[in-house]
């Protein structure tokens, strides 16, 4: 994981997330094993200039 990422990096379909708007913090709802594991298989997401803006023509989202 590249230093100064959080842990919404490792985040899932389904992981629950707590936002706290007041203190504005962000909590990932999941065992510390799972993070374990996750963070030992991240692999950062590898996308061409041509992908991100054939992507961002056609849908308007960023990936």
């Amino acid at each position: 994981m590249p230093p100064g990422s959080s842990e919404l990096t490792l985040e899932d379909d389904g992981d629950e997330i707590f936002i706290d708007i007041p203190t504005r913090t962000q909590t990932l709802h999941i065992s510390e094993n799972i993070l374990a594991a996750r963070r030992e298989n991240w692999q950062p997401v590898v996308i061409t200039a041509h992908q991100w803006f054939s992507q961002k023509k056609t849908d308007n989202t960023l990936p």
